[in-house]
């Protein structure tokens, strides 16, 4: 939409990421005993499922910053303000839908009634910090702060190079733009672990503090935008580099992103705070090597998984709904006469969240996106 192409690798990869979320909570959401015909396999993925978040992390610094690194490659400008309303225009109405269906719906399906703080929290995107009606909100809580303060960043280095010592080149005596993104990520990736640190292993605090505040989680976001950096300003470097390198890359990333199938996030201090670290940087290796990939036999393997990548462009919606659906599925099946095993209804829940959220990503979603090209559209030229 917009003059801009999807990049199927990365639909794959969001698909991966929203599968991993999905069956992660077949583990929080439903008494283990009664999972046990779905297997080990599906218990030691929904061990480390919770990483589809740290995958969405990753991606969304990528793709949201090259928004802006291929608005400035065309114009050599950007307008944020713009950039602000397209960005609003993607999340807020599927979101706002989303929270007052669950609002409305909230008094029927057996809950408590709702917390006056929850709302606030939910609809000011501060639920990380503050109550919130659902679990899983608080990623877009972190994800919307990181557009934010991205733009922010974008501008001002933008506007004023010479407070953040952008290096000119010597044949024109231009501004290189965004060099200091690089540099930056250096200093915010130690700060950040260090503060991870504190709270996993000197202060004890409780996982959920560690694991859900955007202050200790905004480095993944912040790795996906300095691979957008490489990937926009120094393509064909790059893509020596992870080509030259491709099986250590990819060997590397696996070993990076396997320590939560051997460690419960809910009990290891290092998954709190190293191991956000080298997740983040196993997700960002995967992330180079399925965009700049050599070649080969198995080297389209994304691009073959044809339904992986379908169902990632609808990622968001799925997302939004996939925890309601999974409350209100043993709901509805009890109430239909309807008394499955266990494993069934986690299987149906599966199945109707991908299936409810590309539905409704068709009515809210994407006819709200169709208006936005046509009222302000992208100023970012296809990659």
């Amino acid at each position: 939409m917009g003059g801009q192409r999807r990049i199927p690798e990365l639909d794959t990869l969001r698909a991966v990421a929203i599968l991993l979320v999905l069956i992660r909570h077949i583990r929080v959401g439903f008494p283990e005993e009664g999972l046990a015909p779905l297997g080990p396999v599906v218990f030691t993925v929904a061990r480390a499922g919770w990483m589809g978040v740290d995958l969405f992390f990753v991606l969304s610094g990528f793709l949201v910053s090259g928004l802006l690194f291929r608005e400035y490659l065309t114009h050599r400008t950007l307008n944020i303000t713009r950039f602000l309303i397209r960005r609003g225009l993607k999340i807020y109405p599927a979101f706002y839908f989303f929270l007052v269906v669950s609002i409305v719906v909230s008094p029927l399906d057996g809950r408590s009634p709702l917390s006056r703080v929850g709302l606030i929290g939910e609809v000011l995107f501060l639920q990380n910090y503050f109550a919130a009606l659902w679990d899983h909100t608080w990623s877009l809580a972190v994800e919307e702060h990181f557009y934010l303060g991205l733009a922010l960043l974008c501008y001002l280095i933008h506007k004023r190079p010479n407070f953040f010592l952008q290096r000119r080149e010597e044949s024109t005596g231009e501004y290189v733009p965004f060099d200091i993104i690089p540099k930056l990520y250096l200093v915010i990736f130690p700060l950040v672990l260090l503060l991870r640190i504190n709270s996993a292993y000197l202060q004890d605090m409780p996982w959920a503090y560690t694991s859900l505040q955007t202050h200790l989680r905004f480095d993944s976001l912040f790795l996906g935008v300095v691979l957008s950096y490489l990937h926009h300003f120094h393509h064909q470097s790059l893509r020596d580099f992870v080509q030259k390198r491709f099986s250590l890359i990819l060997l590397l990333s696996l070993v990076f992103i396997s320590p939560p199938f051997f460690l419960e996030i809910t009990k290891s201090p290092f998954i709190q705070s190293v191991g956000f670290l080298t997740i983040a940087l196993g997700f960002g290796g995967l992330l180079v090597c399925a965009l700049h990939r050599r070649g080969g036999r198995y080297s389209n393997i994304l691009l073959n998984l044809g339904i992986l990548g379908w169902i990632g462009q609808y990622s968001y919606s799925i997302y939004l709904w996939h925890m309601p659906i999974r409350r209100w599925t043993p709901l509805l099946l009890e109430a239909w006469g309807m008394h499955l095993p266990l494993s069934w209804i986690a299987l149906i829940y599966i199945l109707l969240s991908i299936v409810l959220g590309i539905a409704l990503s068709k009515l809210v979603e994407m006819p709200v996106l169709a208006l936005r090209d046509k009222l302000f559209p992208s100023r970012a030229k296809a990659a």
